[in-house]
C-alpha cells in the first residue's frame, strides 16, 4: 500500500475545494524555485485522524502534491518541501531528499534516488561530523585558486523533474540537476547534469542517446503545455499518435474549460 493510495486520492478529492484558479505546472515550478509555492488545500491534522489516515500521511507532511500523486516508496526521507504532481508515481524503495519538484504524469521505477545526498569535499574530511561547510566560507580567492576549486563546492538548487519525465529503476539523479519535459533517464543511470527536453540518456553517467522525436515536434510538444490540460480533455485525444494529438490540442477552442484543476495540498499544519 502507497503512502498515497486509493484511499488517500478519495479523501483528498473530497477535501479540496472546487474553482480554484488554474495555475499552469510551469507557474507553480517557478514559485516552487522561487520559495514561495503555498499549497492552496491543507488537509488537517483533526481530519486525517477521524479518517483514520494519520499512519499513511506521516510521512508526507513536508510534500506539497496534486491529486492523484503516488508515493509508493516507504523511504522519502525529504527534510523540505517535496512537489509531486497530478498523475505522478514513484514506485517503491526510493528515497526523495531535499527541494524535490516533481511535474505531472512522471512516472519514476524501483530503487530511484532523486536529489542524492552530497557531501562537502574541500574541507579535511567528508564526513558530516568534520565537513563544516562550502569552500566559500573558509578560504581565499587565492586559497581556492590554488587548489583547483570551483566558486561552488555544492549547489543549493532545486531539483526538477519536469512533465512527462520517465526514470528507470535503480536510477539516481544528483541535486540540482534539471530534467527537462518528456525526457527518459535509463535503470541504473546516475545523471550528473541538466536533461534536455525529449531526451533519452543512459550510463553512469549518463549521456544523452537520442532523442524521442524530431526537433520541429519536440518544440510543438513543449509549446502545446498539455499537462496543463484536464486528464478527461487528454483521454478523448490520440495519444498513441503524437501527430494526430497536437492536432487535436491545437485545434483546442481555448474559451471552453479545458483546463485541469489541480490544487496544491498539504498535510498538517
Amino acid at each position: 500500500m502507497g503512502f498515497v493510495n486509493s484511499c488517500v486520492v478519495h479523501f483528498i478529492r473530497k477535501k479540496s475545494t472546487r474553482n480554484l484558479r488554474m495555475q499552469s505546472l510551469a507557474s507553480k515550478e517557478a514559485q516552487f524555485v522561487a520559495g514561495t509555492l503555498a499549497p492552496s488545500v491543507r488537509l488537517d491534522a483533526k481530519s486525517i485522524s477521524a479518517a483514520g489516515l494519520a499512519r499513511e500521511f506521516a510521512p508526507l507532511r513536508s510534500f506539497l502534491f496534486e491529486q492523484s500523486a503516488r508515493m509508493e516508496s516507504p523511504a522519502p526521507i525529504s527534510q523540505h518541501s517535496v512537489f509531486i504532481g497530478a498523475q505522478s508515481y514513484m514506485n517503491d524503495s526510493g528515497i526523495v531528499r531535499d527541494r524535490v519538484f516533481i511535474g505531472r504524469y512522471c512516472s519514476i521505477g524501483r530503487r530511484v534516488s532523486i536529489a542524492a545526498g552530497a557531501h562537502y569535499m574541500t574541507g579535511v574530511s567528508t564526513n558530516p561530523a568534520l565537513a563544516q561547510g562550502p569552500a566559500e566560507a573558509f578560504y581565499s580567492a587565492d586559497e581556492m585558486e590554488a587548489l583547483e576549486f570551483s566558486a561552488a563546492s555544492r549547489g543549493d538548487a532545486p531539483t526538477i523533474l519536469q512533465a512527462d519525465v520517465w526514470v528507470g529503476d535503480g536510477a539516481i539523479v544528483m541535486p540540482g540537476v534539471v530534467v527537462g519535459a518528456g525526457a527518459v533517464i535509463g535503470a541504473n543511470a546516475v545523471v550528473t547534469k541538466d536533461v534536455a527536453p525529449y531526451s533519452i540518456v543512459a550510463g553512469s553517467p549518463a549521456r544523452h542517446i537520442r532523442f524521442r522525436f524530431p526537433e520541429r515536434v519536440r518544440e510543438r510538444l513543449l509549446q502545446s503545455q498539455w499537462w496543463d490540460l484536464s486528464l478527461e480533455t487528454l483521454k478523448a485525444f490520440q495519444s498513441g499518435n503524437v501527430l494526430s494529438f497536437l492536432d487535436e490540442v491545437e485545434a483546442l477552442n481555448t474559451a471552453e474549460t479545458h483546463f485541469a484543476d489541480c490544487p496544491t495540498l498539504a498535510i498538517g499544519t
